[in-house]
């Protein structure tokens, strides 16, 4: 144990941390809370409970771990992205092959190279 927590409540932190992204600056942890809880559907207290180092359901668990990938993607995409502006303001005409590359990877980890589907369409209200 470090610190008095256990290894698996060190790894739900660590999870919940990954899934939800940075806290903004000044916010507090009731709010990056509520904020994980709109983005994944599970409530404050099911998120609080994890974070105190409490039993996590399965589903929980894969809930935490999808919001994680996501946000991995989004990070990657976001450098991917970067990488193709430069590329394109040293020599567009030169890179283009890498470019449009670049561009449909990022499309492809934000999932705008896929086409909906009524699951997609439910999931948005």
């Amino acid at each position: 144990m470090r610190n008095g927590m256990s290894d698996f409540a060190t790894q739900a932190r660590e999870l919940i941390a990954t899934a939800g992204g940075p806290m903004k600056p000044g916010q507090k942890l009731k709010g990056y809370f509520w904020s994980l809880s709109v983005q994944t559907g599970l409530s404050v207290r099911t998120i609080r409970a994890a974070w105190a180092g409490q039993q996590l359901s399965r589903r929980t668990a894969d809930v935490l771990r999808e919001a994680q990938g996501r946000h991995e993607a989004e990070q990657l995409a976001v450098r991917l992205e970067t990488l193709a502006h430069s590329l394109s303001k040293t020599d567009a005409d030169f890179h283009r092959t890498e470019i449009d590359a670049l561009i449909r990877a990022v499309r492809a980890l934000r999932g705008l190279d896929r086409p909906r589907t009524d699951g997609d369409l439910r999931n948005e209200r």
